[in-house]
This record gives C-alpha cells, sequence and structure tokens, in this order.
C-alpha cells in the first residue's frame, strides 16, 4: 500500500466492514460509521451503484427499493488517509521516519525541527553514512550568493569542529581541538593579512620608503609568522622599527637580510620584547652586545612569535 515505509497496514486499518442480514421489505441500515462517498455497498455480494441507495448522515445507509428477507447487505467504509500529515513509522517501538505537518523530515525522531533533521542514540556505528564509488561521496549545493548567513556547517554544540562555505567560497576552520577537549587544546583562530608595513625609527626622526614595500602575516591560534620588505631612502635616528600585526607576549628574534646596507657589527636579526607591537633592527658586535641599525638600502625579514591578541 503506497504510502508507508516498513511493514504494510492490515486491511483493517484503513476500512470498517459491517454486514446485516435483512427483513422482508427492510430499506434502513444503522452501520457503525462512514464518511459520505467514500464506501461501497453489497447486497447478496453484488455491488450497488450510488443510485441504488442513500448514505449522507455517516451512520445510515438507505435502500431505494426494500430488501428480500435473508438478503446480506454488507457495507465497507474506507477511512480517510492524509500522506502530507502522517507519520511513516516501521510499526515498531521506535519512529522510523516522521514527515510533520510543515513537511518536515525527521529520521529517528517524532519532532523533527528542520526540514531534515536525524537524532541517533548514544551508541552505535555512525548517526549517518554515505559512501559512493564515485567522485563524489557527498554535495551540498545551494543557489544562495549572501554572507549573511551559513550555507554548510559542520560542528557539535560546544562548536568543537566547525567548517563553513560562505558566499565568497572560502572554507573556516573556526573551532578544532586538538589532542584533548579543553580550552587550552581549541584552536580557534586563524587568519592572513598584509599591506604596506609601517617603518619608523626608535628616537627621532621619519623613516622614508617607497610604497613598493610590502608585509604579509599568518596567525594561526596564539602563533604569528610575519614577513617584509621594503627599501629605506632616508633615515632618523635610534634603530630602525617595523610595526607588528600583533602585540607579543613574549621575547622572541627573527632573521634579517639586508642589501647596501651600512652598520656596524656582524649577523643583523630582529627583536621584539613582550607587550611591544614593534620589531627592532639589531646587529651583533660581540657575545653581550648588540648595536642598532639604521642606514639606507635595502631589508629583508622574517620572525615568528607569540600573542594574546
Amino acid at each position: 500500500m503506497s504510502g508507508y515505509i516498513g511493514t504494510q497496514p492490515v486491511p483493517q486499518a484503513t476500512q470498517t466492514r459491517d454486514s446485516f442480514t435483512a427483513t422482508s421489505g427492510q430499506t434502513s441500515f444503522s452501520c457503525s460509521g462512514y464518511t459520505p462517498n467514500f464506501l461501497d455497498v453489497f447486497l447478496n455480494g453484488v455491488k450497488l451503484s450510488a443510485a441504488d441507495y442513500t448514505a449522507s448522515n455517516g451512520s445510515d445507509v438507505v435502500l431505494a427499493s426494500g430488501a428480500a428477507t435473508g438478503d446480506i447487505l454488507e457495507v465497507v467504509a474506507f477511512t480517510t488517509f492524509n500522506s502530507a500529515s502522517s507519520s511513516i513509522d516501521d510499526n515498531g517501538n521506535a519512529t522510523a521516519i516522521t514527515i510533520d505537518s510543515s513537511e518536515n523530515v525527521g529520521i529517528g525522531t517524532s519532532s523533527p525541527t528542520a526540514k531534515f533533521s536525524v537524532a541517533g542514540s548514544t551508541s552505535g556505528d555512525y548517526l549517518a553514512k554515505i559512501e559512493s564509488t564515485n567522485q563524489f561521496g557527498l554535495k551540498i549545493k545551494t543557489t544562495s550568493t549572501s554572507n549573511s548567513h551559513e550555507q554548510l556547517a559542520i560542528h557539535d554544540g560546544n562548536n568543537n569542529v566547525q567548517f563553513k562555505v560562505m558566499g565568497g567560497g572560502n572554507v573556516y576552520a573556526t573551532a578544532i581541538n586538538l589532542g584533548g577537549t579543553g580550552s587550552a587544546n581549541k584552536l580557534d583562530d586563524y587568519e592572513e593579512g598584509g599591506g604596506i608595513p609601517s617603518v619608523g625609527a626608535t628616537t627621532s626622526g621619519t623613516i622614508s620608503y617607497p610604497n613598493t614595500a610590502t608585509s604579509k602575516y599568518v596567525k594561526i591560534g596564539s602563533l604569528v609568522t610575519f614577513n617584509f620588505e621594503f627599501q629605506v631612502t632616508a633615515t632618523g635616528t635610534g634603530a630602525i622599527r617595523v610595526s607588528l600585526p600583533f602585540t607579543p607576549n613574549a621575547y622572541a628574534a627573527g632573521s634579517l637580510r639586508v642589501y647596501n646596507v651600512s652598520f656596524s657589527g656582524t649577523s643583523p636579526f630582529l627583536e621584539v620584547v613582550p607587550n611591544d607591537a614593534r620589531a627592532i633592527f639589531f646587529s651583533n658586535t660581540n657575545n653581550s652586545a648588540t648595536s642598532s641599525i639604521m642606514s639606507t638600502g635595502f631589508y629583508y625579514g622574517a620572525i615568528t612569535y607569540t600573542t594574546d591578541s
């Protein structure tokens, strides 16, 4: 019978049958109930046409001509069935599939909260499993181009794992736990950026450099990697410094390559200190001292440090 998944219901689930033995000339027969136009009437096994009886009040069937003594009258009343508002179940002890009046579909739940809701038990193999020998195991497509809402999100109730595909086509990992479930294991930030770096002098004066200067950074959790390159055409006093995208929370040193730069000592490098959002340019003069770098020329640098931002 269409409209069911699982065990097919027995006929009594959708029809009611009443049988009567007529007396001489009997025309009216009281039934157990019916819906007008949803019944068949048989007299001695022969189905009567609609003109042969009246059935309009939901309980009585009245023959146009009286029956003979011993005639058998049978009334078969059919129950109305509306698949749009009916549950689909396996006739077992749990609902397998439910379609509610809002046309939401639920699997394992009788109260779906979305167009398609799947509820699983606390044990078992998979909540859902999609396998394919073709190119795609799962393909989800939306026609929306708006960035104001999630088009695809996969996460648990605490957002420990979440992947989003927004209208622009980018993929963001907004919360991933690595090696544990505590807050210290949560990787909840990834960011990229860059542009023209901000270059200045630690003591006084203005550092001049062309707008062809560039910088890039990547921030993963609390770890920042910053790269830059620029040419200094006019100097100030003190040491050259370049602003960082995030404020460091610990000491760190980075590499510095120079070209056509005058400085004392050897081995130029970058240094950052906690709570100072800039990297200062130094060189080694001996095992215990450093010298500030302030010169025209070309500078290429990279540093990795940690931040609380």
